[in-house]
């Protein structure tokens, strides 16, 4: 419980064969003994680690190097209870800066994405929609999807993790399983 505080991003998921749930911790209340609740808001499901660089229309954060690499969650969106109607990213406050474009890219096609207004700001994180700006057909698979749809992230088959050593951007990798430290769940 010392390490589970207000404004703490965590995974969770009920049993292993469940998809992975992010929420932000709104309470703690200690019970008695070692028991302590927890009230958290609910973020997304299923989220995505995904690579993106800096695209060359975007502002970088000042202290950003040129072709940095930009780790993010990509959060779908679902329409299932609890309904979160658009997509969305979690990033590294230090990775922030309103308007800034960034290039996601998979085997089909690179996106280019335009962070927006965040909907939750954390000293460790923050959590905001983004608009697809743009799309560059990159394959064959390319060229059957919408202008400006994302990857189909169930369809795990035609997404392959980066290669080592590419100096490309970074694929969609593959979802790897979270990591328990401490007791604690590290997506």
């Amino acid at each position: 419980s010392n390490r589970v505080l207000p404004g703490v991003l965590v995974a969770f998921r009920e049993r292993d064969d469940m998809p992975w749930t992010l929420a932000v911790v709104r309470r703690l209340q200690k019970r008695i003994g070692d028991r302590v609740d927890i009230g958290v808001e609910y973020v997304g499901q299923n989220p995505l680690g995904v690579g993106m660089t800096d695209d060359d229309e975007g502002a970088a954060p000042a202290n950003a190097p040129p072709d940095k690499k930009v780790a993010a969650l990509y959060l779908p969106e679902s329409a299932a209870r609890p309904a979160m109607p658009f997509k969305t990213l979690i990033l590294s406050p230090r990775e922030f800066s309103l308007g800034r474009s960034l290039r996601l890219r998979s085997d089909g096609a690179n996106y280019t994405v335009r962070l927006k207004e965040p909907i939750e700001e954390q000293d460790d994180f923050i959590w905001l929609p983004f608009e697809v700006v743009g799309r560059k057909a990159s394959g064959p698979a390319a060229q059957d999807q919408p202008r400006h749809a994302m990857p189909t992230i169930g369809a795990r088959s035609n997404l392959a993790p980066p290669a080592r050593g590419s100096a490309a951007p970074p694929e969609l990798p593959a979802r790897q399983p979270a990591k328990r430290v401490a007791g604690a769940v590290k997506p």
